[in-house]
């Protein structure tokens, strides 16, 4: 009886089947990512985005004049204080 001799040994069938595995996996990795970056582009030339960035640069300009006004009622009063106490020196 002529036994069926198997062309690959036992270890290289392993690492085949080791890399079809890891080949799968990265292809779906892959897939999943370019289809993420498709919706990311899309999104980014959307009306959506453009609002909310001016929505965005709008509450940046809010929260920079809030801040000046803050800093300069801080600058004013410590004018103030600075005149009080020359005065109470003299």
């Amino acid at each position: 009886m002529v036994r069926f001799k198997w062309p690959f040994n036992k270890i290289q069938m392993q690492r085949m089947i080791l890399l079809t595995i890891i080949s799968m996996i990265s292809y779906g990795i892959l897939k999943d990512h370019m289809k993420y970056e498709k919706e990311v582009a899309e999104y980014m030339n959307s009306l959506e985005y453009r609002q909310a960035i001016e929505a965005s640069n709008e509450h940046r300009q809010r929260l920079k004049s809030q801040q000046q006004l803050f800093c300069d009622n801080i600058n004013g009063s410590s004018g103030e204080i600075k005149t009080r106490v020359e005065d109470k020196i003299k």
